[in-house]
């Protein structure tokens, strides 16, 4: 199941896209502006548009900044400031 996980916090927004428990739907979180916390960028866009598989190893082929596994903390999850976010 993909899971969509946001914690917000007046002008800090974490988010991330958790495909523990398999894949079934198509997302896309967009920041519009806003910068990473730590200063290091913008706030990244996180989609995954693929297909359903068994192995999460291939789920982090083709969704890679997704979370795959419980203890895969890569990519991290992403702290914003001053974005604007479309889901």
């Amino acid at each position: 199941m993909t899971l969509l996980n946001f914690n917000i916090n007046q002008s800090l927004v974490s988010y991330e896209v958790n495909l523990n428990h398999g894949h079934n739907v198509v997302v896309r979180i967009e920041p519009i502006g806003g910068t990473l916390d730590n200063g290091s960028g913008p706030c990244p866009t996180v989609e995954c548009a693929c297909q359903s598989n068994e192995y999460s190893t291939s789920f982090k082929k083709i969704c890679n900044l997704a979370h795959t596994y419980p203890s895969d903390n890569q990519p991290p999850i992403y702290s914003c400031r001053g974005a604007m976010s479309r889901i």
